[in-house]
């Protein structure tokens, strides 16, 4: 039949949705046809590789990232961020300290390093122990002012977090027996 539009046009050949409807049934005629048994092999195999990569390839098992809905305190692994007030830090600055998770320790000691020289913080009691923690974290209240033995350069700070009390000698088997400290990077100008 033909198509009114090209009556109306005056023109002799086919339009151009007439080629196309043609084209479509050609190759409608023309298609290799899938069978169901070459598309059920290929679920099986799409199946047992997602199988594979489930049961045989999958990762160790490691702690989820923590994001903004994890409660303070609860499984985290302790940490601790520190940061000058004012910055940058500078001899006169006060090294703050923010526990930003406990991991379950109840006291936390921290000092210095430059080489091989250390410098201790947080041993203000009489029996020179690590200090006790706020029990789900948060700003020290205790800022440790950087004086002349903090020479100008680049630091690590290590914070040991423990269950009880560590005097410097415990604090030091700890380190001696590669126990877990935390590690940050300050660098005094």
């Amino acid at each position: 039949m033909t198509e009114p539009s090209r009556l109306l046009a005056g023109r002799r050949g086919l339009s151009r949705p007439e080629k196309e409807a043609i084209l479509e049934q050609v190759l409608a005629r023309v298609a290799p046809r899938t069978r169901w048994r070459h598309r059920l092999a290929l679920g099986v195999l799409a199946a047992a590789g997602v199988a594979m990569a489930v049961f045989v390839l999958r990762p160790a098992e490691l702690p989820a990232p923590p994001d903004e809905l994890t409660a303070r305190g609860g499984a985290l692994p302790a940490g601790f961020d520190v940061t000058c007030v004012p910055a940058p830090c500078a001899a006169g600055s006060k090294l703050v300290f923010d526990i930003t998770a406990t991991g379950g320790a109840a006291y936390f000691a921290a000092f210095a390093r430059q080489g091989d020289r250390l410098i201790w913080y947080f041993q203000g009691t009489p029996e020179g122990r690590s200090r006790p923690l706020p029990r789900d974290g948060g700003v020290l209240d205790t800022g440790i002012v950087l004086g002349s033995e903090h020479a100008p350069g680049s630091y690590t700070i290590e914070g040991v977090f423990s269950p009880a009390p560590l005097d410097r000698a415990a604090i030091r088997a700890v380190i001696e027996r590669g126990g877990a400290t935390v590690t940050r990077q300050v660098i005094v100008r």
